[in-house]
């Protein structure tokens, strides 16, 4: 990706909530999580999921406006959310972090690490190269297209969404599931129905139906 894109963990609370901000609508990539400081993790773990900064005053004592924003984010390191929290001994994770932080093994369960699928004549290393220089070049072109994509039928697949999203939630979800994890539910159907909605618009190459789960 173009240098800048993805924000490092290396940073304080209030930092990382202008780059929260700044990020609205759209993804925001933590990478290297092993270099913040336990409290900062413990702290924007909840700040980024609730989707708001800081209550603050001005010199003269009135509130200044809240950051806000709505996005999707993810960190990398082999280190877990409670792992990293706990990394002090002060400190450990609450079931709120845990949920809205959620910890997802990488491994595509072929052996080859994060990959389901190398082409022919690649091993992973190679894959992984020209994986990163194709991100670099090309990172938003499909955003942009499913966006534009969206909005010429918007009457039509909002609802496309909603059923597909509502599919995904009552096929993985437990009926006696906490609402935190509901709403966890509800977050990743969404995303597996707009990529869905992706393969519909010939913006990813997938067969049909790749992107949802069902019940084993």
């Amino acid at each position: 990706m173009e240098v800048g894109y993805i924000r490092q963990w290396r940073a304080t609370d209030n930092t990382l909530e202008g780059t929260a901000a700044v990020h609205c609508d759209n993804l925001l990539c933590l990478d290297e999580i092993g270099q913040a400081s336990s409290h900062v993790v413990s702290e924007v773990a909840y700040m980024l999921a609730n989707g708001q900064g800081k209550a603050r005053a001005n010199k003269k004592g009135n509130a200044k406006a809240i950051q806000e924003w709505r996005l999707s984010f993810m960190s990398t390191e082999g280190l877990t959310l409670v792992d990293k929290i706990a990394e002090d001994g002060r400190r450990q994770a609450m079931p709120g972090q845990a949920v809205q932080v959620l910890d997802i093994p990488a491994d595509g369960g072929t052996g080859q690490e994060i990959f389901t699928y190398i082409p022919s004549g690649l091993n992973r290393n190679s894959f992984s190269q020209q994986l990163v220089g194709a991100v670099g070049r090309f990172y938003g072109t499909a955003l942009r297209r499913v966006l534009g994509c969206l909005v010429d039928g918007l009457e039509k697949h909002v609802p496309d969404v909603k059923q597909m999203s509502t599919e995904f939630v009552q096929a993985v979800c437990p009926e006696a599931a906490s609402g935190q994890v509901k709403r966890v539910c509800q977050r990743l159907g969404l995303i597996a129905a707009t990529r869905e909605k992706a393969i519909d618009f010939g913006v990813l190459p997938w067969p049909e139906k790749t992107p949802r789960v069902r019940p084993v």
